[in-house]
């Protein structure tokens, strides 16, 4: 374990910045996607990275990070992920003065919203006001994910009631679709 660990820290450390190279950034994310649970641990990656990003200031990483993990987020189950860690990421990205990471934050949220649903208001509830306006309004055009036992069923947050009404008869008698 404790090799598997130190060569996913060499392989970071090695390939950190390759994100933000045009020419590397297909190369690099193949690599790094199809290393996992082979070679690196997808959290433990995300982990580290997030670590690096709050260390350096680049806006061109920082946002192609971003984008990855919310492709991550999509591909991997939310529970393996270290939410705590992303959600303060963007928290982090949300307060940056430029509006291109502010965006990129706006967008992972929402990837991590589509999974966890509400439960990220309450976190991302410390944002400034304004910008949590806006990713709140982004927020609810999310279709939101809800995992039951074993199956996913999508909701509209905003109109649950309506679902459950289109599922009466005329008579207002339950019907299986």
């Amino acid at each position: 374990q404790l090799d598997i660990l130190k060569s996913d820290t060499q392989l970071i450390n090695a390939y950190y910045e390759k994100i933000s190279d045009i020419k590397l950034k297909d190369q690099y994310i193949s690599f790094i996607t199809t290393s996992f649970d082979v070679v690196i641990r997808v959290d433990t990656f995300i982990k580290n990275i997030i670590a690096k990003l709050n260390k350096k200031n680049n806006v061109k990483v920082t946002i192609e990070y971003s984008q990855l993990f919310s492709k991550l987020v999509d591909e991997y189950d939310i529970n393996n992920l270290p939410i705590k860690e992303m959600v303060d990421l963007c928290k982090t990205m949300a307060a940056n003065s430029n509006p291109q990471v502010r965006s990129a934050a706006t967008n992972f949220l929402c990837a991590i919203y589509k999974w966890i649903g509400n439960d990220l208001k309450l976190i991302i509830k410390d944002i400034k006001e304004s910008t949590l306006k806006i990713i709140e309004s982004e927020l609810e055009k999310v279709e939101v994910v809800v995992e039951q036992k074993g199956k996913k069923k999508i909701s509209d947050n905003n109109n649950d009631n309506n679902n459950n009404n289109n599922n009466k008869n005329d008579n207002g008698e339950g019907v299986i679709n």
